[in-house]
């Protein structure tokens, strides 16, 4: 009799068994092919899945994996300027140079970045390696990450060159979330669904983050809106900053010999900014630690240069006509910003610009090759070109002013409505930036 009962909840416990192998596999079959994040190297398929949207929130797991792929000639190292500006694809690569890959990403700090270069030069044999900086990515608040990283497992290489022991186990853990998780599936859902879509935001097959986002918030609010949101954020950063100013670009000398040690020249990019984030720096007392930090940057490269060769570094952070076109005004959602998406964010027009003059063309008035012998007057140059901006746009100051302001009444409510004074000069940067 005991047997026989248990046959119900036996052929149910085995039904319920088959039910979720099936289902699995269903799951494991749509992430393959689908392949959300880029991960398994399935087929592009155009209508399918050839726009990765939800690899946009994943690089650091997506890009080590389409590296490879890739087989780059030339590497473009850099943050979410870089990765959004630079691309790959651009007629104004050489073809010797190409294929380009865009290793560039969002929020990473020059440790992060020289640990990327390693892992990617572990697989490949670029002749070119562009590395993209800016004062903003090299400012240090807080303490330091902890080292390991999390992203570290997935590294064919240690920090200190050997291959990786955990690299294997790294790689078992994205596959499993790649192809077996619900977040995978209801991906690879989007995937399918969006494909079609004018404007999205996707990760290109060599790496490079689109401009969809960008561009639906502009024809929603206005490049104004578009732009002074990012100058409130950026005022408050560098008003908490200022009070205690330190950045860290050492990390940039290793960053040359590991590419120099793989046979590649270097290219130092000084990425430039909208007139606003020049204005932001200027009345918040940071135009000293702009200069100390080019300053050492321009002693790296040439350090690099004197000892490894084939370095060259190009400054585009200055004042030209690119960096300075009008703001539209409030309320219009029609006029355009050409060169910019808002003040941290370049497009891609004005990446392939410098791309152009990296390669020896490009227009006159954008971009500097900059060494010690020219430092001293290229610094001049922008403080005399600073001068006459203030000068002459008034209205554009007073709103810079009002968002400085801004930021500190919610920083420090005491201070409202008194003038903002840096504590520290721009000596403090460099005494501080690597501890």
């Amino acid at each position: 009799m005991q047997p026989d009962s248990m046959r119900p909840m036996q052929r149910f416990i085995v039904f319920w068994l088959i039910s979720l192998v099936v289902f699995l596999g269903i799951v494991i079959g749509v992430n393959v092919l689908v392949d959300p994040y880029g991960i398994i190297g399935a087929p592009r398929i155009a209508g399918f899945n050839q726009d990765k949207m939800a690899a946009v929130d994943w690089p650091r797991v997506t890009k080590p994996y389409l590296v490879v792929r890739a087989n780059p000639a030339t590497l473009v190292m850099g943050t979410s300027p870089a990765d959004v500006a630079f691309d790959p694809a651009s007629a104004d690569w050489p073809a010797d140079l190409k294929p380009v890959f865009n290793l560039s990403i969002d929020g990473s700090s020059p440790h992060q970045m020289y640990r990327f270069e390693q892992d990617a030069l572990a697989v490949s044999k670029p002749k070119l390696v562009v590395i993209s900086i800016s004062l903003e990515d090299s400012q240090v608040s807080g303490d330091p990450p902890k080292q390991p990283e999390d992203f570290d497992q997935r590294l064919r290489v240690s920090y200190d060159g050997t291959p990786n022991p955990d690299h294997r186990l790294g790689v078992l853990n994205d596959y499993i979330f790649a192809t077996a998780s619900f977040k995978a599936i209801g991906d690879s859902l989007r995937t399918i669904i969006h494909q079609r879509d004018p404007i999205k935001t996707f990760q290109t097959p060599l790496g490079q983050l689109s401009g969809g986002k960008f561009e639906i918030w502009a024809r929603n609010e206005g490049f104004h809106v578009l732009v002074s949101d990012k100058d409130h954020l950026h005022a408050g950063m560098d008003l908490r900053w200022a009070r205690k100013p330190r950045f860290d670009i050492e990390r940039l000398i290793d960053m040359i010999k590991v590419a120099r040690d793989h046979g590649a020249n270097v290219t130092v990019v000084i990425i430039p900014n909208y007139i606003d984030q020049l204005e932001i720096r200027r009345q918040t007392g940071l135009t000293g630690q702009y200069n100390a930090w080019k300053t050492r940057v321009v002693e790296l490269a040439d350090q690099a240069k004197a000892t490894m060769g084939g370095v060259t570094l190009w400054d585009f952070s200055g004042f030209s006509p690119y960096v300075t076109e009008p703001l539209p005004e409030p309320g219009d959602r029609s006029t355009r910003l050409h060169w910019f998406w808002e003040s941290i964010h370049f497009q891609p027009a004005l990446g392939n610009l410098i791309i152009q003059k990296i390669m020896g063309k490009g227009p006159e008035d954008f971009g500097v090759l900059l060494t010690t012998d020219n430092l001293a007057a290229d610094i001049a140059s922008y403080h005399e070109a600073q001068d006459r901006w203030v000068v002459a746009h008034p209205r554009d100051v007073a709103r810079i002013t009002r968002f400085i302001g801004e930021a500190n009444c919610t920083d420090h409510p005491e201070a409202c409505g008194k003038a903002f004074t840096p504590i520290a000069g721009p000596e403090a940067a460099l005494k501080t930036g690597t501890q």
